[in-house]
């Protein structure tokens, strides 16, 4: 059932970015992407507390996913900036 929630809440995420002029996003790439991540985050934080606890739960889930990914990339710019510093 969370494998349903995830894939409807990733189709309308696409859905919404492309009416909003991307029409490059696709269910791989939306949460992979800085520029689409950073619009679908937004999207699933205002629908936390609009439905059921379950879609909550899969929502949550999916923001941290977000977030994990989010810290891995200012980690890898942050250790780029520093071997740039370096040479």
């Amino acid at each position: 059932m969370t494998a349903k929630i995830r894939a409807h809440l990733l189709a309308a995420g696409v859905k919404n970015l492309q009416t909003f002029g991307y029409p490059a996003v696709t269910a791989e790439n939306i949460m992979t992407d800085a520029v689409y991540r950073a619009f679908f985050k937004g999207m699933l934080e205002d629908n936390v507390g609009l439905s059921t606890a379950k879609v909550d739960s899969v929502i949550t889930a999916m923001i941290a996913e977000i977030d994990a990914q989010e810290g891995a990339a200012d980690a890898t710019q942050a250790k780029h900036a520093q071997e740039s510093d370096e040479k």
